[in-house]
């Protein structure tokens, strides 16, 4: 069975190594980004199973990355 696959995108750079820490240890793969910037780009390409998303973030705010994502996902991914 394959792991599930998270994406955390975070800037407060020891929350997310906690969160990152966490669900590792829950059995997730996860990757992390910092940066609101180019991350519904990569959320799309990479189809996780889950995003944690934080809204206060550089570059685009979490809201606004939300948005992209819901208009261009092909299926559902909660975030």
């Amino acid at each position: 069975m394959t792991k599930p696959k998270m994406i955390i995108v975070e800037d407060d750079l020891k929350l997310q190594k906690m969160l990152q820490d966490y669900f590792v240890a829950q059995d997730f793969d996860v990757l992390v980004l910092d940066d609101g910037s180019n991350a519904a780009q990569t959320i799309l390409a990479e189809q996780p199973d889950i995003v944690l998303l934080d809204l206060m973030l550089p570059g685009l705010d979490g809201l606004e990355v939300c948005n992209q994502i819901r208009e261009n996902a092909t299926r559902q991914v909660p975030i």
